[in-house]
């Protein structure tokens, strides 16, 4: 099943965000000037065999030396937003001999850019590659290659007291140096994290992208390596006074055609006030880890969290979560891997999109008086709705595969197939109610709002959606 009918196969929420953070990343780039850039690694000292030494042992080339590691600091308090940038430098190439020496390992890169008072504030980084190993006679062997440099980096942006704020950090790892006969060196891991925050009404977006180095190349006669690099990508942005909050990662761990291959996992979190959108998006690309998505807006307490595993071998796992609106919670599921995407509170026009052609469960809960809590789509995975409620709930299954519904621990329908039907799960269940979706399925579920006379006492008592008693939240899983 694909979200593609629901959301017309648009992707355009984490693609404005990366292309945002790549033009920001070609600023920094023409920074020049806040750059740190390591030295290289010296070539390892080369070993002639003594023919006529005597020597009975083969002579090993020296080592290559090691990449420099730098770290660059920035911060800026101008609203223009702080840029920094790094790049560790490559490891030095083994020495000749007999045996080819061990390639130098790549230096580490940190950067860290700080804005205080708005703007767009990136950090950037790049790991170095590891040094490949020394050159060799004729029938003898080389040696391993040198590892990956590891790459950090950090971007943080408050807003101060007024305008937008952005915060975005890349960060790569370096690459494992080259084997003939021996162990190709690891990549090296990669770990991008970003905070944007604003205090007033502006908008807070906040992207993260961090891909784990390469597996060193064996050159056709090597032996296994070690791993290629992890990928860990965080995004939080938090708009306190109002504004938008949209945050997106993507974590791509280093390929290789050995194991073990890199972890992937990718966490985004977005939160606003006053039922403004909260948005975020995650994608996780490894043999093991997961994308996280959590969005949330004070608005009636509505929070909503996803969760898609990646896979045993090399897949996607997508996430996408939005708390108010629903139709920005665009869906990057990949045909390959296993997705999940959900909406709290969401709009007319998103519901209805997602319900069409289900006439049963439109005439349940897009009716005049019908209102839809929660939405649901789900490709091999699991959902958790926690909430507050007092009336009669219903649950709309538009199309489903194989799928169990557990209320408050206990189960309550189990079906292979079933489409456009609704299951009046009454008010047995409240107030707290813990519904829980297993399996394959795109869903709805919401009330009936009461008579105009009573709903009107209660907007008073209440005052608007509070009276639904929401304490929210949406967990999403993917094995």
């Amino acid at each position: 099943m694909s979200p593609c009918t629901v959301f017309g196969c648009d992707r355009s929420f984490l693609t404005r965000l990366q292309i945002t953070g790549l033009s920001l990343l070609l600023v920094a780039a023409s920074a020049g000037g806040a750059w740190a850039q390591g030295a290289d690694g010296a070539p390892g000292a080369d070993c002639v065999q003594n023919d006529q030494g005597g020597d009975p042992y083969p002579c090993v080339g020296g080592r290559g030396g090691a990449g420099e590691s730098v770290t660059d600091v920035e911060t800026d308090s101008s609203g223009n937003g702080a840029v920094a940038g790094a790049i560790g430098g490559n490891g030095g190439s083994g020495g000749a001999g007999f045996y080819g020496g061990v390639g130098g390992d790549g230096g580490s890169a940190t950067a860290q850019a700080t804005g205080r008072s708005g703007g767009n504030n990136v950090a950037t980084v790049t790991g170095g590659n590891g040094g490949p190993t020394g050159g060799y006679e004729d029938n003898t062997f080389g040696d391993d290659g040198g590892n990956g440099g590891s790459a950090t980096a950090l971007a943080t942006g408050n807003s101060g007291r007024s305008g937008n704020v952005a915060a975005s950090a890349w960060a790569t790892g370096g690459s494992g140096g080259q084997a003939v006969a021996g162990g190709p060196g690891s990549g090296g891991d990669a770990s991008a994290t970003s905070r944007a925050t604003s205090h007033n009404s502006g908008d807070a977006s906040s992207s993260a992208i961090a891909t784990g180095g390469l597996l060193g190349d064996t050159g056709g006669l090597g032996f296994f390596g070690e791993a290629s690099g992890n990928a860990t990508a965080t995004a939080t942005a938090l708009a306190t006074g109002g504004g938008t909050a949209t945050a997106a990662t993507t974590a791509t761990a280093g390929f290789s055609y050995y194991d073990p291959q890199g972890a992937a996992n990718a966490t985004s979190s977005a939160e606003s006030v006053k039922g403004a959108l909260a948005q975020a998006q995650a994608t996780a690309v490894g043999t093991s880890g997961e994308a996280m998505s959590t969005a949330k807006t004070s608005f009636a307490g509505v929070s909503v969290v996803s969760t898609a595993a990646t896979g045993s071998s090399f897949l996607y796992g997508t996430s996408s979560a939005a708390a108010a609106g629903g139709s920005e919670a665009q869906s990057l599921a990949m045909t390959d891997g296993p997705y999940a995407v959900s909406a709290v509170l969401p709009d007319g026009a998103y519901a209805a999109n997602l319900i069409d052609g289900a006439s049963s469960v439109a005439a349940a809960l897009l009716g005049p008086r019908g209102i839809v809590f929660g939405t649901a789509i789900l490709e091999g995975g699991s959902a958790t709705f926690d909430f507050a409620y007092r009336g009669d709930l219903l649950l709309g299954l538009i199309d489903v595969g194989p799928l169990d519904v557990i209320a408050n621990g206990v189960e309550i329908f189990d079906s292979t197939t079933s489409a456009d039907s609704i299951i009046d799960l009454g008010s047995q269940w409240g107030p707290d109610i813990d519904l829980t979706f297993i399996g394959d399925g795109k869903l709805a579920f919401g009330g009936v709002v009461p008579e105009p006379s009573t709903w009107a006492m209660m907007l008073v008592g209440f005052a608007g959606l509070g009276f639904l008693g929401y304490r929210t939240s949406f967990k999403t899983a993917v094995a």
